[in-house]
């Protein structure tokens, strides 16, 4: 759903797109001769045409002092037609105490409502003509016979076959299954349009969507459709119950997880996670200002004791507002830096280490006797 404006146009031309000398059609995975003999097809593939501006939706919003019932009240019109793969589908989905919810979605988006409602918010949406692709120009390597390589900045890139098995309806209830090799670069699909963008010897085209890889929508949808009140959804419109990167916050994860795994027996599952990392958080900055403290003190002497509780201290203040993801970074650099200097003391003691390994196994030892 997300690629409608962008990608999703150029299905045709990535349907054709092969290399120079090779077929685009598909083959019968049956080895029947009948089936393959009657399998037959010719696209007629040019540019697509530019989104149309009425694609647009109208939405209207009534208050409950505007209707009989005295209840709020939502319109959808989306200006999408009634046919074709474009159509909104209705359905309706369950999941007893968590998801209760009825609408229509266009086909794509894989268990969530687009347009519809809950037992407690309603909502619309309307169509964006925003184009977010490009097309890239690929120079192919000349001593790759298969044009199946392209160069990038003086480095061979290489274009990636992905074979395909679908099955595809034939009439009469009965399908045949297809194969087909689909094309991919590390900037997307291949495609081909016939006079405007041939893959030939020299040249080729791959289109790139930024909506190709973004599995947010979905995340997004569901956190709409899963909003209890006013406040819920405006957070989902905002950002979502769980988006992108906040996927790998292991606290925000635990503590959902608590919410909703001890919701039967208690309702303040996720502050028992927020009162955890709290201890954990303050024993934590206790424990290793302790630590740094005694180290400083063995290398510079008593001295050092307030410079580095200074030096602590800031570092505490900035990670309490970076972005964890800095902090993260940070934390991994600082251990791998610390990995040279162990080095260079576990080199420089190798003698030390020596005379005290020799001169225990010098001595006679008593044996250890269980009990």
């Amino acid at each position: 759903m997300a690629l409608l404006p962008g990608a999703a146009n150029f299905l045709g031309p990535m349907f054709i797109a092969a290399p120079e000398g090779e077929s685009y059609l598909p083959t019968p995975a049956a080895s029947s001769s009948d089936v393959a003999s009657t399998f037959k097809i010719s696209p007629t593939v040019g540019l697509p045409e530019k989104n149309p501006q009425e694609m647009g939706s109208n939405g209207w919003g009534l208050g409950s002092d505007k209707t009989t019932n005295g209840k709020g009240m939502v319109l959808g019109n989306p200006h999408f037609p009634h046919t074709g793969n474009l159509r909104f589908w209705n359905f309706h989905a369950q999941v007893p105490g968590h998801l209760n919810v009825t609408g229509g979605s266009l086909m794509g988006l894989p268990g969530a409502v687009n347009i519809g409602f809950n037992e407690n918010v309603a909502w619309t949406h309307t169509f964006s003509t925003a184009e977010h692709f490009v097309v890239y120009q690929l120079t192919l390597d000349e001593n790759d016979e298969s044009g199946l390589t392209h160069m990038v900045d003086g480095n061979r890139r290489t274009i990636y076959e992905k074979p395909l098995q679908i099955d595809v309806a034939v009439g009469g209830g009965q399908t045949i299954k297809l194969n087909k090799t689909a094309y991919y670069t590390n900037y997307g699909p291949m495609i081909e349009v016939p006079g405007n963008f041939d893959w030939n010897g020299n040249n080729a085209f791959a289109i790139k969507d930024a909506n190709l890889p973004n599995f947010d929508i979905v995340d997004h949808w569901l956190a709409m459709n899963m909003a209890t009140s006013m406040d819920e959804f405006n957070i989902a419109m905002s950002t979502g119950a769980f988006q992108g990167r906040e996927l790998f916050n292991s606290s925000l994860l635990t503590s959902y997880a608590f919410k909703e795994g001890l919701s039967f027996m208690i309702s303040f599952g996720d502050k028992i996670v927020t009162v955890s990392v709290l201890l954990f958080a303050v024993s934590t900055a206790i424990a290793w200002s302790f630590y740094g403290n005694r180290s400083a003190v063995y290398l510079f002497g008593e001295k050092a004791i307030m410079p580095y509780l200074w030096v602590y201290v800031f570092f505490v203040f900035v990670g309490g507002i970076a972005e964890l993801e800095a902090i993260w970074a940070f934390g991994d650099a600082a251990l791998g830096i610390m990995t040279f200097p162990n080095l260079i003391s576990i080199v420089l003691l190798t003698g030390a280490l020596k005379g005290m390994t020799k001169d225990y196994f010098s001595k006679e030892h008593v044996p250890y006797q269980k009990g």
